[in-house]
């Protein structure tokens, strides 16, 4: 389900969405502002199908969303390109996605170098971007080598 640039998408229309869509695969919400952490509450404890999941422009979402996603343990790509308000913090729950096979972060200013490095930990992580990211260069050096099957895009 793709619901791109929704501008009066809100958390209850995704409540409805997974009410009635228990077994969608993939879900793709980007450039909606108004979905929040309580959207991804209900998202994470609702579509434990799940294995897509877009939320690239979604400003209003924090560390404290991503803590809800734990529960999507078939999630295989998570895309979060400019959620500006994301910091090192988020980066332990993603931990947590054992399936990840590919993870954006590109554009998200509240990540560092020492925050990044924390994902050497995801060993089915087969691709990472973080484009846009200060330090970018330094930390695709760093995570390439400890990294070697990740396609590190910067």
């Amino acid at each position: 389900l793709r619901l791109i640039g929704c501008s009066r998408l809100n958390d209850a229309a995704i409540d409805l969405v997974c009410e009635h869509m228990r077994f969608l695969q993939v879900l793709e919400l980007s450039t909606n502002p108004l979905v929040t952490n309580s959207a991804l509450a209900t998202i994470g404890g609702s579509l434990n199908q799940l294995e897509y999941l877009s939320l690239d422009r979604c400003a209003s979402i924090t560390n404290e969303g991503l803590r809800s996603l734990n529960g999507l343990l078939n999630l295989q790509v998570l895309t979060l390109r400019w959620c500006s308000l994301l910091t090192d913090e988020g980066l332990l729950d993603i931990l947590k996605l054992k399936r990840l096979r590919f993870l954006s972060l590109a554009g998200c200013k509240g990540f560092t170098t020492n925050g990044l490095q924390t994902l050497t930990a995801m060993k089915n992580l087969h691709k990472l971007e973080i484009t846009n990211i200060s330090n970018s260069r330094e930390c695709k050096k760093y995570l390439s080598k400890i990294m070697p099957n990740c396609c590190i895009l910067n």
